[in-house]
């Protein structure tokens, strides 16, 4: 849960959507409360980078497993829960991801990706860690 809430707190510096079955069955999304300590530090990453969590209804029985969470309240409409796909014990989100383009105007500025580093790029990416995100592909093996 530890990696899982760094990832979520560095991703949050911009727009996003996290989506997928995280598996906190306890969390009361209606008034924000949890039960376990990994509820409460989850939701604690939640409310301190004002994300949005979409799914009010269950998923999977009589939880909500299965969350949709942004950091503009406003990048999702139409949440539909639909029935499960032939043998998935959860339901099928359908939603409308609403991306609006920001207007470049004189005043703002902008990456010119023609002056980068390339070769420093591609040695910071070999420095990458990537059996760390391969593991944290699938949320299961975090509760572990």
């Amino acid at each position: 849960m530890t990696k899982l809430c760094e990832v979520i707190e560095t991703s949050c510096r911009e727009r996003v959507l996290l989506l997928g079955d995280f598996n906190l069955p306890t969390i009361d999304w209606t008034h924000l409360g949890g039960v376990t300590r990994h509820d409460d530090m989850f939701l604690e990453i939640v409310k301190d980078n004002f994300l949005t969590q979409h799914v009010m209804s269950p998923t999977r029985g009589t939880n909500i497993l299965d969350l949709v969470i942004t950091s503009d309240s406003n990048m999702i409409e139409n949440l539909t829960l639909c029935e499960p796909l032939v043998n998935s014990d959860h339901v099928v989100l359908m939603f409308d991801f609403i991306f609006r383009n920001t207007i470049i105007n004189e005043n703002t500025s902008y990456r010119n990706y023609r002056k980068a580093n390339y070769r420093e790029i591609n040695a910071a990416i070999q420095c990458i860690d990537w059996d760390f995100w391969n593991m944290i592909s699938n949320v299961d093996e975090l509760w572990e």
